[in-house]
């Protein structure tokens, strides 16, 4: 254990934004047992894996961070809390939100002769290529509204939706010279010039 632990200011270790309270709405329910955090909004599963040196409190609908001096041996790790404690409450906050609101993410298909359909929860993409390409949705995200060109998908979950979504942009990448491609609908494309002969 780092020596004179009692005598240093833990406020100093510990995140801006992490000092303040995270309050948990009543449609979820929160427990945490050595070191996970289980969420549950009686639809959805999610579980939170925390490292030791993060002290997680659960009281009055109020989650509290602090630091766990008992599995602090050194000043680096000490220092490690203050970046770490700032992640655990933006992992906190997104996890309750998700559950609560729920994510959403909306993908374009641009570019002539590029299409999409949907077949028993399976994207099928004509990117161009000479054959079609086939990608299945995931349990944990819903399809919510599509048509030839546009894909609109939700999930409780941020990171499950966040990285199935930029599996789909890796299939076709937006050109620079004439945009086509898959993206984001709030994505900005800088389109290059090119010299006609």
């Amino acid at each position: 254990m780092l020596c004179k632990l009692k005598y240093f200011n833990e406020s100093k270790f510990i995140s801006r934004i992490a000092k303040i309270n995270i309050l948990l709405p009543n449609n979820i329910n929160i427990r945490y047992i050595n070191n996970i955090l289980y969420f549950d909004n009686n639809i959805y599963f999610y579980e939170l894996k925390i490292k030791k040196i993060i002290l997680i409190i659960v009281k009055d609908k109020y989650i509290s961070i602090n630091i766990n001096k008992k599995y602090i041996k050194n000043k680096k790790e000490l220092k490690f809390c203050k970046s770490y404690s700032g992640t655990i409450k933006s992992l906190i906050s997104n996890i309750i939100f998700g559950l609560n609101f729920g994510f959403y993410k909306k993908i374009i298909i641009y570019g002539i002769g590029y299409k999409l359909n949907v077949e028993n929860n399976i994207l099928i993409f004509n990117l161009g290529y000479s054959h079609l390409i086939k990608c299945k949705v995931p349990i944990n995200i819903l399809i919510k509204d599509y048509n030839n060109n546009e894909i609109i998908l939700f999930s409780y979950d941020k990171e499950a939706l966040g990285n199935f979504c930029n599996e789909i942009k890796m299939l076709r990448k937006p050109d620079v010279y004439k945009g086509k491609g898959i993206r984001y609908d709030n994505d900005i494309i800088k389109i290059k010039n090119f010299r006609k002969k």
